[in-house]
């Protein structure tokens, strides 16, 4: 039996088409191993485009790829196709590194870049080096459907905010002389002053949007201008490294827009009307790349006619025609095969080194080590056989030996994924847990010998989108053990608008009884970097001063050992009514403390409740989750005690104020041992 060559599909009685009938089995066949194996990122990724408008552009990056195709199918059409044996050590590095973006790793970005370089290596090995100097770009285009990493991403967005609060300065100065506003700059924030009575109006950028979602959209819009028409080396150079620029830029403008906006209403700087503007501004954003790209265009005089594009080869003179070779096929596959079994030991040996043997119990470390360095040898040695197995064979046993080592591959690959994840009860998506009360809404306005002074309200829609959560709060408390009553306090609201957010205070000078409380919930997210003072206080223009983690003593007289749980403790929640049981009552929390440029100090406490364990750091938020949990959630809680700069001050009134918060917190967060339990949530969370 025969089928026609995937790189020359012409039928003599009409024009040659792009993929024969073969080839696109062939096509559906490997694409759909790929799928399968990849499905959990893959939809990862498709619903984080859905839910976060900073990625939403991932949707069109496949479709921007097969237009490119579309667009240069006559040149493929035209390119010698051959198999190529450097392809193998592409696609073995590519399954590597994904299963290990899965763990240990843990990284989203790690796993994507690594499927696409398994699809590069998959190309490489059936087409060749001639046919990838046409679709290398297609298949580099998708790295713009992988979410970049929340530890990289937030170095980036610190340097956007930078940007964007420096450039709309920079604009809304300039055009003080027509419109009679001044303006001044401190970290990311733009005080305007219009003469009014109210003095400066202060406008956060980081509030107003850093710019991240028009940066990945415009690189994404930039490259893909770049390459979908026909131009020279540099111009595609010079369009792609335009692209963040501009994309700074008319962010910049951006702001300023909120800022003139000022002029009219405060209001349209914020909601939806500001969610509004930024969508306009994508306008002249789009028009200035294709600005660029038309003088480029401009500035590159052809010289005689253009090339007509190659004819493809005709069917009559491709030597390459496909024969169906069942024995070498079948070859193929048990290599492969073979291959991936040799992969997926060394990867359990090496998990099983890393945790100190708890993986396979009863295998000594020494024979782990020795079984790892067995398999990694039988994995290298059955790559160098099919690397020389393809080179003896003639072009058609290539490619089916070829073919047959790709579906080995994945199938053993999908095989054993599906039965580690179901032998392990390993969870790769993490389901949300709904809180027991409500953070925002249920939180007890007496805690111990704390009252509620104030509750800030909440946040405005676009900037909550940002947040990323809606169970969140901002609250003052004062310490009545200190003789201090809420009542006596006079609260100066922003603007003096009733129930706005606190910015002093009247008939209060004892530093340590009045505390600002930041409580805020996640759920059913993996792979994040929470935001904290250490970074969101050096963007708005603070530098380190100090920075350590504390360990706090807790202690009241209720507090006492959990008999079921050894480590954890039981204290009484007050305000709801319960026992609850609290992590440990020795917590680790980072101390901060950040410095403007003039020298004023501010220190804040923060620490996270992450699946019931307390964690100091942010980085280290991700890596508390158990890959056998399927529910994950983390509680952030910062705080502040106003005209309290000293560390070991802040740990003293901190481990006063927690001892009576903490209970009140673990009331609304899931009892973890519940969950572990299975007893909670009553009902799954579809």
């Amino acid at each position: 039996m025969t089928s026609t060559p995937v790189s020359n599909l012409a039928q003599a009685q009409g024009p040659p088409t792009l993929i024969s009938k073969t080839g696109k089995l062939w096509v559906a066949i490997i694409g759909l191993l790929m799928v399968v194996f990849h499905w959990h990122l893959i939809n990862r990724m498709f619903r984080i485009a859905l839910d976060d408008p900073d990625w939403s552009h991932m949707l069109i990056i496949p479709f921007i790829s097969i237009y490119y195709i579309h667009l240069n199918r006559q040149k493929i059409m035209a390119t010698p196709r051959r198999v190529c044996r450097w392809g193998l050590p592409f696609i073995v590095v590519g399954l590597i590194g994904y299963v290990l973006g899965i763990y240990p790793i843990r990284n989203d970005m790690a796993m994507g870049y690594s499927m696409i370089l398994t699809i590069f290596g998959v190309c490489l090995l059936l087409l060749g080096p001639a046919m990838m100097r046409k679709l290398w770009f297609p298949i580099a285009f998708m790295v713009f459907a992988i979410k970049i990493s929340p530890a990289i991403w937030s170095v980036i967005s610190g340097k956007m905010q930078f940007f964007a609060a420096k450039g709309s300065f920079l604009i809304l100065d300039l055009s003080s002389v027509i419109t009679g506003m001044q303006v001044d700059l401190k970290g990311s924030t733009l005080h305007l002053d219009y003469g009014q009575l109210s003095g400066p109006t202060p406008m956060n950028v980081a509030e107003a949007c850093g710019g991240m979602r028009m940066l990945m959209a415009f690189l994404a819009l930039g490259v893909a201008l770049a390459f979908l028409f026909p131009r020279t080396w540099w111009q595609r150079a010079i369009m792609v490294a335009l692209a963040a620029p501009i994309a700074i830029f008319v962010n910049a403008l951006r702001v300023a827009v909120l800022g003139w906006l000022h002029l009219i209403d405060p209001a349209l700087a914020h909601g939806d009307f500001h969610i509004f503007v930024g969508m306009l501004m994508l306008i002249p954003a789009a028009g200035l790349l294709m600005l660029v790209g038309w003088c480029l265009d401009k500035m590159l005089i052809a010289e005689g006619k253009k090339p007509k594009a190659p004819a493809p080869l005709p069917f009559e003179e491709d030597p390459q025609q496909l024969h169906l070779d069942p024995p070498r096929l079948m070859r193929g596959v048990v290599i492969g095969a073979v291959m991936m079994i040799m992969l997926g030991a060394s990867y359990v040996l090496l998990i099983n080194n890393r945790a100190q043997g708890e993986v396979i119990q009863w295998l000594s470390l020494g024979l782990n080590n020795g079984l790892l360095a067995l398999t990694a040898v039988l994995l290298v040695a059955g790559l160098g056989y099919a690397w020389w197995l393809i080179k003896r064979g003639d072009p058609t046993r290539q490619i089916a030996l070829s073919q047959g080592v790709i579906g080995g591959l994945l199938v053993v690959a999908i095989l054993g994924q599906t039965s580690v994840i179901n032998a392990t009860g390993v969870a790769l998506t993490k389901l949300p847990l709904p809180l027991r009360h409500g953070i925002a809404l249920s939180f007890p306005d007496q805690t111990g010998d704390w009252e509620l002074l104030h509750l800030d309200p909440k946040l405005p829609k676009d900037i909550e989108a940002e947040l990323g959560t809606d169970e969140y709060f901002n609250r003052y408390y004062v310490n009545n053990d200190a003789g201090l009553a809420a009542a006596s306090i006079n609260v100066v609201t922003e603007k003096n608008k009733p129930g706005g957010r606190l910015v002093g205070w009247d008939g209060f000078d004892q530093p340590g009884d009045l505390a600002k409380v930041h409580v805020t919930y996640y759920t059913g997210m993996l792979d994040t970097i929470p935001h904290v003072p250490n970074k969101c206080w050096v963007v708005a223009g603070q530098r380190e001063a100090y920075s350590k983690v504390h360990t706090l003593k807790l202690s009241r007289y209720d507090y006492r050992p959990d008999p079921d749980h050894p480590g954890m403790v039981l204290a009484e929640s007050g305000g709801f009514n319960k026992t609850v049981r609290l992590p440990s009552d020795e917590i680790k929390a980072t101390i901060f403390t950040g410095e403007t440029y003039e020298g004023q100090r501010t220190t804040a406490l923060y620490f996270f409740i992450a699946n019931g364990d307390a964690i100091a750091s942010n980085h280290d938020v991700r890596f508390s989750f158990n890959m056998k949990d399927r529910y994950s959630y983390y509680c952030k809680i910062e705080l502040l005690f106003p005209g309290v700069i000293d560390p070991e001050q802040v740990e003293e009134h901190a481990t006063k104020l927690l001892s009576d918060l903490l209970p009140e917190v673990m009331a609304c967060l899931p009892d973890w041992t519940e969950v572990e339990a299975g007893t909670y949530p009553e009902e799954e969370t579809p």
